[in-house]
């Protein structure tokens, strides 16, 4: 067995461990950061609110709410990709690849370098974007209604950017269309709850690792969406943090909430942490599989 054989056998165990683990990960993170009891509702009040709130939901209201998301999403990721220097990222990729392969010419040869020094890349610049997270929830964290209302947009920003550098390291081009969508799906699977990531996992498995096989693009037809119903949870978590962080405001004298602020910028730190970990787990996963012919 081969040294990237290994690798991969052992990463499909920590894959495994890892989806094991991510049951109300996220979710808990309210109730484990709750500094005033009184304020914050425990975990099992929430996930009830929740499902009750949603299942007054029409399946027309639904809809119209997932298009609302997946619009804003898209405009987010087409605005991103358009003021996002794909030059820039590959270049800076490549100029750290060579201190490990100086013969290195060009992003197109990323995917000869040995697979622990892109995953050193990799990490390297993943770690920085959890920081930026923690910096935008502690800001929105003050409880400032125009803070509140970009946090979502600023913090789903942040883990765009992330997710480009995870993809190009490993020599995913974000120029093709093809993997724009797929990170897009990544960043869906990534912030889903707990208990339905291993699902989304699989069908990010099934359908976007197949070496040798043709790119399908007719998966991503005008009528399939990026965000699905399971989703919404995620979005009135959304809505829950900005509702708390908010009202930690109105309770202190101060303008700003010191509470609030360690708040927001851990749980914003925390989520962006997780979706790195799901986007590296899969890109890592996806190197190695599409090349496992070739070890």
């Amino acid at each position: 067995m081969t040294r990237l054989e290994q690798e991969r056998q052992q990463l499909l165990k920590e894959i495994n461990l890892w989806l094991d683990e991510q049951t109300q990960e996220w979710d808990s993170t309210l109730e484990e950061n709750a500094f005033n009891k009184n304020v914050l509702v425990n975990q099992a009040e929430l996930n009830h609110w929740m499902a009750k709130w949603l299942n007054t939901l029409s399946e027309k209201q639904k809809k119209t709410v997932i298009e609302m998301i997946d619009h804003l999403v898209n405009y987010i990721a087409n605005f991103f990709h358009k003021h996002s220097n794909c030059e820039e990222i590959e270049k800076s990729i490549v100029m750290e690849a060579r201190l490990f392969e100086p013969s290195l010419s060009s992003f197109d040869e990323l995917p000869s370098v040995d697979f622990y020094r892109l995953q050193y890349i990799e990490q390297k610049f993943r770690s920085r974007y959890p920081l930026y997270a923690l910096v935008e929830g502690g800001l929105a964290g003050t409880g400032h209604p125009l803070l509140l209302a970009i946090d979502f947009p600023a913090l789903m920003s942040i883990n765009l950017k992330m997710l480009h550098y995870v993809a190009s390291a490993y020599g995913y081009s974000l120029k093709d269309p093809y993997e724009q969508i797929v990170l897009l799906k990544v960043l869906h699977a990534a912030t889903l709850p707990g208990r339905h990531k291993r699902a989304a996992w699989q069908w990010l498995i099934d359908r976007h690792i197949q070496a040798g096989q043709p790119r399908d693009l007719s998966l991503f037809g005008p009528e399939q969406s990026i965000i699905k119903e399971e989703w919404l949870e995620t979005l009135v978590k959304q809505w829950v943090k900005a509702i708390v962080l908010y009202g930690l405001k109105k309770t202190t004298k101060k303008n700003l909430s010191l509470i609030g602020m360690v708040l927001g910028a851990n749980m914003n730190y925390q989520w962006t942490k997780r979706v790195g970990q799901f986007a590296s787990h899969f890109y890592r996963y996806r190197f190695l599989e599409e090349r496992k012919e070739e070890v």
